[in-house]
Formats: C-alpha cells, structure tokens, sequence
C-alpha cells in the first residue's frame, strides 16, 4: 500500500452536517403562565393607554408597591379562611434570614399597609390611586386565569359615601364599555359582620336537610365559611339554593340605606345592574357592597368569566393597623380576560381620544343628576369625564386644569333649580349659563372652535 492511501485512510471521515448539541430538555412555558407575543401588544398597550387616561381624569394618582411583601400581610388582610391561605395558593417562602414572604396575589393590601404606612391619613380625604402589574395564585389555570396574571386596580379610601362604589362601577363600565364590550354589572351587599352572622345561621337552617345533596366542597363549606356555598357553581347545589333565605333581608337599617344610595346613584347614571344574591367574595375584608362585570353573552353561564371585580372594605384599614373609620373601596380589571373578550368579540384596537368636557357638580342632588347627564354627553359623541367623589369645586376645577379639557360644566343646586348649567371655556376662562335644554348644541358650538 502507498504511503499516500495510508494516510489517506487514517484520515477521518467529515460530516458536512451541521450537528446541534444534545439537550435534555428544551425549556417550555409553565403552566399557567402567558407570553404576550408582539402580535397581541396593540391590544395591551391600548387598554393601558386607555385606563391610564380614564384614571387621571377622574383624579386617581398612580401609586406602587412591591410584588414581595411579608406573608402575613395577606393573612391578616384576606382571612385566615380564604382559599389563598387554607389552600396554600400564595407563592410564599422563606428567606434566610427566617422572613416569611410571599409574592401578591392582589392589590389592596398592599395599597393599605402604603397608606398606613406613610401617614396618609394625615392627607384631604379619599385619596384615589390606582397601579397595573402582575399578581400571582398558584391555583389550577383555566381560559383567562393564570398562575401569573396582570391587573389593573383602582382604590378610593377614606370616605364611607356609596358613592365611592357608584364611581368605580360607573369607571369600570364606561371603560369596558369604551373599549367595545357589551357587559353586564352584578351588585350585592353582604352588610357588615353582624348582618352575615344572623344570616349564616338562617343558611344553614335551611341547609341543613339538604347536606347530602349539595356537592362536596359546599358539604366542606357548611361548617367553615357557609357565606361561599352562595358561590357554588355546581348545578344541583345551585336549584337547591334558589328557595333559601337572602342576605339582603337580613341587613341592619344602616347596611340597607348604604346599598339602597349606591343604587340610587346607579340609577341617576343610567347604568343597567342586576341584583345578584349569589354574589359573594373568598377575601375575607370585603363588606357592603359587592360588584362585578361579565360580558353580557356570558349572563346565562354557570361560571361567567369575571372582567372586573370589587366592593367595599369597613375595617380593612383598622385590620391592618390604621384608624377604625377610615373606609374604602376597591377593583381590579383583568387584562388577560378583556384582551380575550376584545378578540373573541372581533375588536381591534382604536386610536385613544382624549376627553374634551368635564362636569363638575356641587351637592347631592346635582351629584346624582351628573350621572345621568354623563350618560347622554356620551351618547351624543362628547368626550367627557367626571368625579363623582369630589365634593369641593376647588377640587374639581383642578382636575379638569390638569385634563386639560377644553370645557367644563358647573352644575350646582341653584342650576339644579333653575334647569341651567354653566359652561367654562378652560382657555379663556370666560362662563356663560345656559338652559339644560339647550345644552348639547352650546357644546357643539364650543367644540368647534
């Protein structure tokens, strides 16, 4: 053999193929988790983009607060007996330094312990704040719930007025609403601590023949927190409590009057809810009124998909180290669930226009009719905000300096009486008042300026 085809025979052989590494295990997305791909962005950055305005017209500051906080933050706040905490579904740890934390699963306590915390109280009250992020539940993922999920929260603490709650409903449904969506809002009051304990007592009465037909977890419920079988979603259970007591006849005259004025403001808004006594929280701070908003389609579902939900906290506050009377209310909107809902709705996102007109009221009666009028300013294409839960017209005159709007209307109760209203053209500052009548076409004539 040559020298040469011995060489070329210890030569080894090239592989033009191009090889990968071995893996074994390429990473994939945990369940329960979402990547928002670029493709999706328009519609999240035009939902944020429209809270972010609606937010700071109706006066709210924006606040944060950190996605970690000690774990019995949340125990104090939600109660020992709900879900997060009997279930272990917060996301929680210790450090080594033996701290026990957890990651938040909502935004309220957190926005509390802040308020304490920094003296708010000290501040003209309520103070209006809202904040988006993420929030964590390690709990089963299904269509719109993940593990991780992105909320946005708005909170008004430091007035016990219903019309705290009329003003986050009134929000949440104009901007659902706004964004295409046809829902529904569903209202409840669950009263305060002594009106549920009367009313727990009456549900188990009633219950109690019909244990063994009720489905298992609401059989578990029956002696740890009865209130929750009302949330059933199983459908024997569901026909069984159809014919059981309401809680509603069972609220103190206070707690009755608190939710009547809530609706009452509803009402003066134009704002369609459906009294639903099966409404009831797993978070233990909730009292008064409760609210959510599903789409419209989805009414006659055994578990409608929740857009935003809310309610009324009494002693949350006082729970978590501040003063007995301050109170608040609070919401959050799941931006996962609406993106879901504009898609699935055939909605694409549209350019953000900005709010030309706002109406200022002074007084209860002028209040409650400012609601109404907010409703046909919208439907004749006028751009218009308010706040509700602003009585000062200092107050109010200085959120609409901010909006930059180029109107504002006064409406106090002399204009209440005299059928007028006053029109502020915001450049100039000059004012005129005007038949409410006629109000429409004035705005009209201004706008075109």
């Amino acid at each position: 053999m040559s020298s040469f085809k011995k060489m070329k025979k210890n030569i080894p052989e090239v592989n033009n193929k191009k090889r990968l590494p071995k893996r074994k295990h390429r990473p994939v997305l945990l369940p329960g988790m979402k990547d928002v791909l670029a493709q999706e962005q328009t519609y999240w950055e035009y939902i944020l983009e429209m809270a972010t305005q609606t937010s700071r017209a109706y006066g709210y500051q924006r606040l944060e607060v950190p996605m970690v906080e000690e774990e019995q933050l949340y125990v104090r706040a939600l109660g020992k007996d709900c879900p997060l905490i009997t279930k272990e579904e917060l996301f929680s740890w210790k450090t080594k330094q033996e701290e026990k934390l957890a990651l938040r699963p909502e935004f309220t306590a957190g926005i509390v312990r802040a308020y304490i915390e920094h003296g708010m109280i000290n501040l003209p009250q309520p103070l209006k704040f809202w904040t988006n992020g993420p929030l964590y539940r390690n709990e089963p993922s299904q269509a719109g719930r993940y593990r991780q999920f992105n909320q946005i929260d708005w909170e008004i603490i430091g007035s016990p007025h219903p019309a705290i709650e009329a003003e986050l409903i009134s929000l949440a449904y104009h901007l659902l609403t706004d964004l295409g969506l046809e829902v529904m809002v569903k209202v409840n009051s669950i009263g305060m601590a002594e009106d549920r304990k009367e009313y727990i007592n009456a549900l188990k009465d009633y219950l109690r023949p019909h244990r063994k037909n009720i489905d298992a977890l609401s059989q578990e419920l029956y002696t740890k927190d009865p209130l929750r079988i009302l949330a059933s979603k199983d459908v024997n259970t569901k026909e069984i409590l159809k014919q059981a007591p309401q809680l509603v006849d069972f609220l103190s005259d206070e707690s009755r009057d608190h939710f009547m004025r809530t609706l009452e403001y509803l009402d003066a808004g134009d704002i369609v809810y459906h009294l639903d006594p099966f409404l009831v929280k797993s978070f233990g701070y909730y009292s008064h009124t409760l609210f959510e908003l599903i789409l419209r389609k989805d009414a006659e579902e055994l578990d409608p998909m929740s857009l935003v939900s809310g309610g009324h906290y009494h002693n949350l506050v006082h729970d978590l180290g501040g003063t007995e009377e301050t109170t608040g209310a609070g919401m959050g909107f799941g931006l996962e669930r609406v993106v879901l809902a504009m898609k699935e709705a055939g909605i694409t996102p549209g350019a953000v226009i900005a709010p030309e007109v706002f109406l200022a009221q002074i007084g209860e009666t002028a209040r409650k009719h400012s609601l109404q009028l907010l409703e046909e300013l919208r439907a004749e294409g006028i751009p218009v905000i308010s706040n509700v839960s602003k009585n000062g017209l200092a107050d109010q005159l200085s959120l609409a300096n901010k909006s930059t709007v180029k109107i504002t209307l006064i409406l106090g109760q002399k204009e209440m009486i005299d059928k007028t209203i006053i029109v502020r053209d915001m450049e100039n500052g000059s004012q005129e008042s005007v038949m409410q009548t006629k109000l429409m076409a004035t705005l009209k004539r201004y706008l075109k300026k």
